[in-house]
């Protein structure tokens, strides 16, 4: 655009300028219209599928440029493309590059269309190809199949619920979250003593592991320094991925606490 010289766009005409040239119509609407898809559609894995999809506005017979709607469709490719819209329709391919199928729903928002008038004509200014983009990993990617018993079409569904939520799933201790909601209550049985343990022996090595995850709790507002009465040692246990999982050992506390129980009432009529 920066190429074009002067740019003046009337958003009342919905009219486009470009130095002193005629006005450019920019299409019914200054908004662009969304693309809806018309029935269920299942891409399968590797596969370059046309599907069908209805427009919200009138540009019946228009030459539209259509965008994909990479926030929604976060595992297929959608390019941009030019279609025409005929009866209300277009026709648009989509790519599932993943070894997953991926199943999109009726009335999906798949992208959005705008018409190009004399824009396209106007606009044709040659620049430098773009580095391809390269394809991000998905956090359903790393889902373990061999102790699930889902068909392809669970399968699937699952893999969107996961991406779909990714935001509110922490991979670390960096990561984790708490809730001032509730205040938990450590009730002990009566006449219990304070339950004092003394520390572990622990090896150098592994003191030094333990204070950086005390740091990092602690910077994260996860941990804050105590003086209170009860105490219980810590422990260092190795996971499968050879890093170290913080424990507490509350067995004797745990011996001491008051047991709770939960009783469920049916009222039949």
């Amino acid at each position: 655009m920066s190429k074009l010289g002067t740019i003046t766009y009337n958003f009342d005409r919905c009219t486009l300028h470009i130095n002193d040239g005629p006005a450019i119509a920019m299409g019914k609407n200054c908004s662009n219209s969304s693309a809806y898809v018309c029935n269920n559609v299942q891409v399968a894995p590797f596969t370059e599928v046309t599907i069908v999809a209805n427009v919200d506005s009138n540009y019946e017979g228009n030459e539209c440029l259509f965008e994909g709607n990479t926030d929604t469709l976060k595992r297929l490719m959608i390019g941009r493309s030019t279609t025409r819209v005929d009866q209300g329709k277009m026709i648009i391919p989509i790519i599932n590059p993943t070894s997953r199928p991926f199943k999109l729903k009726k009335d999906t928002v798949v992208g959005s269309i705008e018409s190009l008038d004399e824009v396209l004509r106007l606009l044709s200014v040659p620049t430098t190809p773009a580095e391809p983009e390269k394809l991000r990993p998905f956090p359903s990617d790393q889902l373990d199949t061999s102790k699930m018993n889902l068909t392809e079409e669970q399968f699937s569904e699952l893999r969107e619920l996961v991406d779909e939520f990714s935001d509110i799933a922490g991979e670390g201790i960096a990561e984790l979250g708490r809730t001032s909601i509730v205040e938990h209550v450590v009730e002990t049985l009566p006449g219990t003593m304070p339950i004092r343990s003394k520390p572990y022996n622990i090896p150098l090595g592994v003191k030094a592991e333990i204070k950086q995850q005390i740091d990092q709790m602690q910077e994260k507002d996860l941990i804050s320094p105590s003086s209170g009465k009860l105490t219980s040692p810590v422990i260092l246990v190795r996971k499968k991925d050879s890093n170290w999982r913080f424990c507490v050992n509350y067995r004797k506390l745990n011996a001491a606490t008051v047991k709770q129980s939960m009783a469920i009432s049916l009222l039949f009529w």
